[in-house]
């Protein structure tokens, strides 16, 4: 099989880059991209895809954080065709669904792994794997993606940092959310729309989600205080949440999210400023690689 690793430099402060150049020396025979910009990572899968017609010789690796993988994931037409995440970010929660696997674990066992088939996502019209979500904690992705870039901030801290930051200006957004045929409207903190199970680096989300199941677990949290929120997010890291009178949950197909003034979404880990969401899951949708 031919293995194309697609690796982004500032993924991990540069922690990326520095496993790119180790899986060069244990595979020589693989070919090696270095993503330049934005959209990169799937500009490249898509230029292989149109040339290559056995998915059973092509297989994708991405070698970054959680955004990468993201990208990778969305070069991929046709789910026949195999990818892989190597944890090499800083969230890296895609691959806590299905275990801890550390970048090593990935990379020495990239030879015998197996294929497994699982749901996708869309968010207007664009894959994810994971989780996505909308209001608050989208609006904390944003923030922290800015902290990441400064030095002196540990990338492990950055969403807590973030956290706090966006906690003082935040101001929620009225939504009308349409789903299986009911209407809920109001003032929403946040709205989890989870695949995965875990988000933020390592925040457990959505506990219960299965990606085998097709179906999407949306978690509505109504507005609430500061204080609300300052108590929401340490139940939020243990899974602690889904039961709390200001949490509903709601497991479908499909959902839709309006409002008059743009909000907040992320969709592992790549964010957007949006008056709508429209989600949508794809039921055995993607061909991901694990270690057996």
């Amino acid at each position: 099989m031919k293995k194309v690793f697609i690796v982004n430099p500032k993924s991990g402060k540069g922690k990326a880059n520095m496993y790119g150049e180790k899986i060069s020396e244990l595979f020589p025979d693989a070919v090696i991209h270095v993503t330049e910009h934005v959209g990169h990572a799937t500009e490249i899968v898509k230029n292989y895809i149109k040339d290559e017609i056995n998915a059973d010789e092509l297989a994708f690796f991405a070698v970054g954080g959680d955004g990468t993988f993201n990208e990778v994931v969305n070069g991929v037409d046709n789910k026949n065709f195999p990818v892989c995440h190597i944890p090499a970010g800083s969230g890296n929660d895609f691959l806590r669904t299905f275990g801890t696997y550390t970048v090593d674990q990935m990379i020495s066992s990239i030879d015998t792994m197996k294929k497994v088939e699982i749901d996708c996502a869309m968010l207007n019209g664009r894959k994810y794997a994971n989780v996505a979500s909308c209001g608050f904690d989208a609006k904390v992705v944003v923030n922290a993606i800015k902290f990441k870039r400064i030095p002196l901030i540990p990338a492990s801290l950055s969403y807590y940092i973030a956290i706090l930051y966006t906690l003082l200006s935040y101001k929620c957004t009225n939504v009308k959310i349409v789903v299986d045929g009911e209407v809920i409207e109001g003032k929403k903190l946040l709205i989890i729309a989870a695949n995965g199970r875990y988000y933020g680096g390592g925040f457990l989300c959505a506990p219960e989600a299965d990606q085998n199941d097709e179906k999407l677990d949306f978690y509505i949290v109504k507005k609430v205080s500061r204080f609300t929120i300052l108590r929401l997010f340490p139940k939020l890291i243990k899974g602690q949440h889904t039961k709390l009178p200001i949490v509903q949950f709601i497991r479908t197909k499909k959902c839709t999210i309006t409002s008059d003034k743009p909000f907040a979404i992320n969709a592992d880990g790549e964010t957007m400023i949006e008056n709508h969401a429209d989600f949508e899951i794809l039921p055995h949708g993607l061909t991901i690689l694990l270690p057996n």
